[in-house]
């Protein structure tokens, strides 16, 4: 604060004379961006070869500061550059910069300001990229597909590279929009994608590698788009050029793991995102990356730390300027805890946005809370807009509960339908997560012995993923189906366990369904009161998962960009509140928490 007041308090010419000191004794080599943003701020009026070096010193400073070090070095790059064409170049990398870390105000400026030096078709092209990917942070993206895949096709010939990268970002957008695009269809555009000459010359990078699987997905079909799907989910983990400089790759990353049941490639995606995400300072990537994570938790059964993934989005959202959905990414977690008003309310206006992924999304979360609640015609009616649109990403995570809910609603038609395109996809994608969603779903719909070995072949195949939801869901269908043949000791077990798992995850719609189920068979467990972290706040709740997770105080600090005493504070209350002395006893009452975070 003293360095900032004397600073400030000092006049031009003072300043100037400071920075060409502290230039004249920076190295060039080992300080080679502080001698660079030294010398920028001693220089007056228009200087190439300052510019210049500023520039060649930004990616260096991005690695120390991340994008927005980056941003301010070409920022001011820019306005040192004599030539309005260079000029340009550096205003479009700042503006890259800028996205990246989630300033899409600041981007819009730098794309204005080079304007009238756009005159080169690879710029030009860059240009709109950036343009696009600004507007979607800020909401707009019904016309993205369109205007990535024209600002694509302008340059196909003369950067490949470039140009796959703008279609892989317009099949992004496509995903979450689908038939709400406006002026291309995500048909003709997997259509453009494949016909393209920059795809000639593909490389197997991952987002190249997701293009070509995604696009063949739309056009061709689910099953040749399999191997290529799980390829690229494989190339992510071994891709050394990963960036995030464009739309974030947490959503694709997710949809291609759902498409195929690739939990642990969906996982381990994330985590490197996640990890890349931070490291890099990219802010605007980041968001979606949480919002993916805390899906993975919540299938894991971790609802504290899925809760607290959104607590840490909302607060990213506010703190970067960036326009917040609400509650609305809470929607399955509180579907999930059995909050069934504001998941109604959340799903209510979920359905009322712009965008067919939101809806699809709004629509599974709702199925899962009509499930727990016995109310199978209603979810029914939730999953099977998705399952006629059968669009990438959505359409396959809700087949097994269209098979459940159809058949216990009496919509055998649609309960086979279902059954048949899981059966396709889940066997060509031969996965455990798959694979115990398939048998599962066969035991529904036989009985006898057959159907009893199906139960138990789903509870130990999905026993080998990440999906700890979906292993309850078996142990309950399993004991139902044993108490209706009146093997009510088998069933107890069954439903006991599933009971437990439940409860313990704080999944309250599925764990009285199971409770009611259990006390048919004459043993009575009593509802559990809610666990003394539910009197946490959220910010305190996060906090307490990541302390329990084993993060220290100076990691938790960074996660959530506090100062380390501001977590001490936390956590001193947090430990009188829960009367506890050690971080090790914190896990054990998050996890019983049926509250989300």
């Amino acid at each position: 604060m003293i360095r900032s007041a004397v600073y400030r308090g000092a006049d031009a010419v003072e300043r100037r004379s400071v920075h060409a000191a502290l230039a004249a004794v920076s190295d060039p080599d080992r300080d080679r961006d502080r001698r660079a943003w030294h010398r920028a701020h001693a220089t007056i009026g228009l200087d190439e070869e300052v510019a210049a070096e500023l520039e060649r010193a930004s990616e260096h400073a991005r690695s120390r500061g991340g994008h927005a070090e980056q941003a301010a070095f070409l920022s001011r790059a820019a306005e040192l550059t004599p030539d309005v064409r260079d000029e340009a170049a550096r205003l479009v990398a700042a503006a890259q910069a800028y996205v990246m870390v989630g300033d899409s105000a600041a981007a819009r400026k730098m794309l204005g300001r080079a304007e009238l030096g756009l005159d080169r078709p690879v710029l030009r092209a860059r240009a709109r990229q950036i343009r696009a990917t600004a507007e979607l942070y800020l909401g707009q993206v019904a016309a993205t597909p369109a205007i990535l895949l024209e600002a694509a096709e302008s340059i196909a010939d003369q950067d490949p590279r470039l140009s796959r990268k703008m279609m892989f970002e317009a099949l992004q957008v496509a995903l979450i929009t689908y038939d709400h695009s406006v002026g291309v269809t995500p048909q003709g555009l997997a259509r453009a994608v494949l016909a393209s000459p920059a795809m000639g010359s593909a490389e197997s990078t991952f987002s190249d590698l997701l293009l070509n699987a995604y696009a063949t997905r739309i056009a061709v079909g689910h099953r040749p788009a399999v191997p290529l799907l799980r390829g690229a989910l494989e190339a992510l983990h071994t891709d050394g050029g990963l960036a995030e400089d464009g739309l974030p790759l947490a959503v694709v990353s997710m949809f291609a793991s759902e498409d195929v049941w690739d939990d642990e490639g969906g996982w381990r995606a994330w985590k490197r995102l996640e990890a890349f995400d931070r490291e890099n300072g990219a802010l605007g990537a980041l968001r979606t990356t949480l919002m993916v994570g805390s899906m993975w938790e919540l299938r894991a059964g971790r609802f504290s730390a899925a809760g607290a993934l959104q607590d840490e989005l909302a607060d990213l959202s506010s703190m970067i300027g960036q326009p917040s959905s609400g509650d609305i990414p809470r929607i399955e977690l509180l579907a999930w805890s059995g909050r069934e008003a504001e998941t109604r309310a959340l799903a209510a206006a979920a359905r009322a946005g712009s965008t067919a992924g939101l809806v699809d999304f709004a629509g599974n979360s709702l199925a899962v809370l009509e499930l727990s609640l016995g109310r199978y015609a209603e979810a029914l009616a939730c999953v099977l807009p998705s399952f006629d649109a059968d669009r990438p990403g959505t359409g396959t995570r809700s087949l097994h509960e269209i098979v459940e809910a159809g058949l216990r609603s009496g919509d055998h038609v649609a309960a086979k339908a279902a059954l048949t395109r899981l059966e396709e996809r889940a066997l060509a994608a031969d996965t455990a997560w798959g694979l115990g969603l398939l048998t599962r779903c066969r035991a529904l719909m036989v009985d006898g012995e057959h159907a009893e070995r199906l139960y138990q072949e789903s509870i130990e195949l999905l026993g080998h993923t990440r999906i700890t939801t979906e292993v309850a869901r078996s142990h309950l269908l399993f004991g139902e189906w044993l108490l209706r043949h009146k093997r009510r000791s088998d069933a107890r077990f069954e439903l006991r366990t599933a009971y437990e798992m439940f409860t313990g995850m704080g999944a309250a719609g599925f764990a009285e369904r199971a409770r009611a189920e259990l006390s048919a068979t004459g043993e009575h467990p009593r509802k559990r009161t809610a666990p003394d972290a539910d009197a946490l706040t959220p910010r305190e709740k996060q906090i307490a998962t990541f302390a329990a997770s084993g993060a220290t105080n100076s990691e938790i600090a960074a996660r959530l960009f506090l100062s380390t005493s501001t977590i001490e504070y936390h956590l001193n209350k947090i430990f009188r509140k829960l009367d506890i002395t050690s971080r090790r006893k914190l896990a054990p009452l998050l996890q019983g928490a049926s509250r989300p975070a």
